[in-house]
C-alpha cells in the first residue's frame, strides 16, 4: 500500500530543500524558455501556465534577478498574444 498521507509532506520537504540549495536556477530558466516557445507555437494555455508557475517559484526562492526576467518574459508572452492589459500588469509589478 502506498503512503499517500506522507507523500505531500515529503514532496514539500523536497521542494523546500531544492529551493534552499539554490541549484534550481538553470532549470527554471529552461522552463521559461519552454513556456515562451509554447506560447509562440500556439499552445498558449500550457505556455502561460509554465511561465506563471516558474515566476512564482522564483519569487519564493528569493532570486530577484531571475524573478524580474521571468516577469518580463511573462509580460512579453501576453504582449505577443495582444493581451495588452495583462502584459502591462506584469510590466508594472
Amino acid at each position: 500500500m502506498h503512503d499517500y498521507k506522507n507523500y505531500y509532506s515529503y514532496s514539500l520537504q523536497s521542494k523546500n530543500a531544492f529551493i534552499a540549495s539554490k541549484r534550481f536556477s538553470d532549470t527554471l530558466d529552461v522552463n521559461t524558455e519552454i513556456g515562451l516557445a509554447l506560447v509562440s507555437l500556439g499552445r498558449t494555455r500550457e505556455g502561460l501556465l509554465l511561465l506563471e508557475r516558474t515566476r512564482e517559484t522564483l519569487k519564493v526562492s528569493g532570486d530577484e534577478e531571475s524573478y524580474a526576467i521571468a516577469t518580463d518574459n511573462l509580460s512579453n508572452a501576453y504582449l505577443e498574444l495582444n493581451r495588452y492589459e495583462e502584459a502591462l500588469k506584469y510590466q508594472l509589478s
